[in-house]
């Protein structure tokens, strides 16, 4: 079953710190968060890994939280860490008849490069395996960004090939996140 208009609460029960995360959806979002993010997608080092580099203008980001009230296949969350902003994680063809979703992540610019881009690969299968009960989370990447890659990599994700988009297309199942979480929980711990 497919939870996109619940609030995430507890995104991760297993982190003993796990209230000091929060999940916030697009829908709920108040006038200055909704605005923030958009200043943060238009930023040119945020734009620049993104699989469309165009830049959004007011009215198409308006629109689009009017398309995610009635979506269910989308899903996007605002992230905070000790009540600080810290990003975005989107998911996207969520499809539950064949158990995937595909999702993608930004942190705020002023953030890129920093360790928080672990947590955020950590949310995406922490929320598509036990939040929305898929067994597998898929990501795309732009074939240049090797942070990104080096992270799927450290995940366990299992690298598939390119997109039609030219995008490196990877997976990850939930029958391998089992055992590769109890590695990263003590690490993610750490970090909040």
């Amino acid at each position: 079953m497919i939870i996109c208009k619940k609030p995430l609460k507890n995104p991760s029960p297993q982190l003993k710190s796990s209230e000091a995360l929060s999940l916030i959806n697009f829908t709920d979002l108040n006038e200055a968060d909704y605005l923030q993010v958009l200043d943060w997608r238009n930023h040119e080092k945020v734009r620049r890994w993104m699989t469309s580099d165009q830049e959004i203008s007011l009215k198409e980001h308006l629109a689009f939280r009017d398309v995610l009230r009635s979506d269910d296949s989308k899903l996007y969350l605002f992230v905070t860490l000790q009540k600080q902003s810290i990003g975005v994680l989107d998911f996207y063809a969520i499809n539950p008849r064949e158990s995937q979703c595909y999702y993608g992540y930004y942190l705020k610019p002023g953030l890129i490069g920093s360790s928080l881009g672990l947590l955020m690969e950590f949310l995406a299968a922490e929320v598509g395996f036990y939040h929305f009960n898929q067994s597998k989370v898929i990501a795309e990447t732009l074939p240049d960004n090797s942070s990104s890659l080096r992270l799927h990599k450290f995940f366990g994700f299992e690298e598939l090939g390119k997109n039609d988009k030219g995008l490196l297309v990877s997976h990850l199942l939930c029958s391998d996140w089992e055992e590769r979480r109890k590695v990263i929980i003590p690490q993610i711990e750490r970090l909040i």
